[in-house]
C-alpha cells in the first residue's frame, strides 16, 4: 500500500541508495551514527521525532541523509527561537500551543491551524522583517576535541513563511517541506525551542556577513 507523499519519496531515495554499493556504503555511515549518537538529540527530534523512540526506519534514515546533507552544504539555513519554556502538547492542545507561540520574539508570528482535521501541516510561521540564520559554507573546521564540522556563516533573509511542524514528525517530511515548500519550522515534543530551517536561493539571500562563525550539528 502506498504511503504519504513524502514516505513514497523517502521509499524513492533508499532505493537509489541501495541501487549502487557507494551509496549503500554510505548510508551505512549514517545507520552506524544514529547507532553511535554521533548527532545531538536534539537536531535529530528536529528532523525526525518518532512517536515510540526506537530504530529509525530505513527510509526515514536516507530522508535525514539528505536533510542533514542539505544543511552541511549550505542549502538550508537554520536557526533556533525560545518560546520561553513552553513546550508543545498534543494535537487536541492546539489552542494552547496557539496561545504560547502568540508569545514568540519579534518579527516572528506563529498562526496554528486550530481545525487542522488531517492538514499536511500545523500551521505557518511567519518573520515579518528580515531575518539573521546560520549557513554552512561547507568548509570543515575542527574543533580543540576533535569533532569537525563546516563553519558557518550568518545570513540575512527577506520576511518569509513556512510550514510549521508540532510534535513529532518524519523526516521525509521536514525534508519535502525544505525541498518543495521552501522551509518548515519544526517544533517538537519537550522542546522549547523551534528549529527553523529555511531553503536558500539567490532570492531569498540578500547579504552574507563575510566573518563565519563556528558551529553545525
Amino acid at each position: 500500500m502506498s504511503g504519504s507523499v513524502h514516505e513514497d519519496a523517502a521509499q524513492a531515495l533508499l532505493d537509489d541508495f541501495m541501487g549502487d554499493p557507494d551509496g549503500a556504503r554510505a548510508l551505512q555511515v549514517y545507520v552506524a551514527g544514529l547507532r553511535e549518537d554521533r548527532w545531538d538529540a536534539d537536531y535529530l527530534d528536529a528532523i525526525h521525532q518518532q512517536h515510540f523512540g526506537g530504530r529509525w526506519p530505513m527510509e526515514q534514515i536516507a530522508a535525514f541523509a539528505h536533510m542533514h546533507s542539505d544543511l552541511m552544504s549550505g542549502h538550508v539555513a537554520h536557526v533556533q527561537l525560545t518560546t520561553f519554556g513552553a513546550t508543545p502538547g498534543p494535537d487536541r492542545e492546539r489552542q494552547a500551543n496557539a496561545t504560547a507561540l502568540a508569545e514568540l520574539p519579534r518579527p516572528f508570528i506563529a498562526d496554528v491551524d486550530l481545525t487542522q482535521h488531517g492538514a499536511d501541516q500545523d500551521g505557518r510561521l511567519r518573520w515579518v522583517e528580515p531575518i539573521q540564520m546560520e549557513l554552512s559554507t561547507g568548509v570543515p573546521w575542527t574543533d580543540p576535541v576533535g569533532h569537525t564540522q563546516p563553519l558557518n556563516k550568518i545570513v540575512t533573509i527577506d520576511p518569509g513563511s513556512v510550514p510549521l511542524e508540532i510534535g513529532t514528525t518524519k523526516a521525509s517530511n521536514t525534508l519535502l517541506h525544505c525541498r518543495i515548500h521552501g522551509g518548515v519550522a519544526r517544533w517538537p515534543y519537550e522542546h522549547d525551542r523551534i528549529d527553523l530551517f529555511v531553503r536558500v536561493t539567490p532570492r531569498r539571500l540578500w547579504l552574507a556577513q563575510p566573518s563565519p562563525v563556528h558551529g553545525g550539528s
